[in-house]
């Protein structure tokens, strides 16, 4: 298995958002244009209006925006997956691909703010090694942001996030983790038990475990992203995104002795693999 490099991005699609599929239908009188309309709606992949009686809104409100401000494409981080180690542990994490499965992971990710998106699949198999640092996985995106205002002189700015390019994967060490915890107090308020954890309090040696996890696809959820260095005045910038993760992730994790280890998730969340309580 490899443990060197990268993921290989395989697969990189285009994914029209709402704000341009209004402007493509420019020419187009409301009644076609909102039929038109609801047929994209109805083949977007991620980020769909939730009401399709809003159509005529949504024409009126793309069609009479006007461009305040051309704030340019910079480079983000986009994390798709965290693993975690159990404090004082260690912890290894394989993504093995099932089957004919080609691709590892698929992520679907549409600009917030009517802006586009992108469809893109990472392959090979990959050994992260062993480690005694949770670390996220994720992908460098390029976005565009624009901020528009309607009509109306007391219109508020909205904020377009078009999402332009993948350009490569990463691995960052959580330094400090801000979720496991040895200290009671710090438990995140959200945090659930997760069924699975090990009472080593009476237990010099400690316990390694090894663990089969599978994710499905999940629902859509929206990532806020953090871009450095630039003024946004309050405006938040964003992604809605769907991840698909194919490949089957064998976990290793090293629990030592004279300790209580309890694996927690966090309620409402995305699933990640359990985050880790010491006492």
């Amino acid at each position: 298995m490899d443990r060197e490099g990268g993921f290989v991005i395989l697969d990189d699609v285009p994914l029209e958002g709402m704000a341009a599929a209004v402007e493509r239908l420019a020419d187009e009188d409301d009644e076609a244009a909102a039929a038109a309309l609801e047929q994209h709606l109805d083949e977007q992949e991620v980020g769909k209006a939730g009401d399709r009686g809003i159509l005529r809104n949504l024409l009126e409100q793309f069609r009479g925006v006007q461009l305040v401000d051309d704030l340019g494409t910079h480079s983000t981080k986009l994390e798709w997956l965290a693993f975690h180690v159990p404090p004082g542990g260690t912890g290894q994490l394989q993504l093995e691909v099932a089957g004919t499965q080609h691709a590892a992971v698929q992520l679907k990710v549409m600009g917030l703010g009517g802006g586009s998106g992108r469809k893109f699949s990472f392959g090979a198999e990959r050994d992260l090694g062993t480690r005694d640092q949770c670390f996220a996985l994720g992908a460098w995106i390029d976005v565009r942001l624009r901020t528009f205002r309607g009509r109306g002189a007391d219109a508020p700015e909205d904020l377009r996030v078009d999402v332009e390019a993948v350009t490569n994967s990463y691995l960052e060490p959580l330094q400090p983790c801000a979720l496991c915890f040895t200290d009671a107090a710090r438990r995140p308020h959200r945090a659930h038990p997760a069924g699975i954890g090990w009472d080593l309090t009476s237990d010099d040696k400690g316990v390694t475990e090894r663990v089969t996890v599978e994710f499905t696809r999940e629902t859509e959820l929206e990532v806020t992203l953090q871009i450095p260095g630039l003024s946004l005045g309050g405006l938040v910038p964003g992604v809605a995104m769907n991840r698909e993760v194919r490949s089957r992730c064998e976990a290793s994790y090293t629990f030592p002795g004279r300790a209580n280890f309890v694996g927690y998730e966090l309620i409402g969340r995305r699933k990640d693999f359990p985050f880790w309580g010491r006492s």
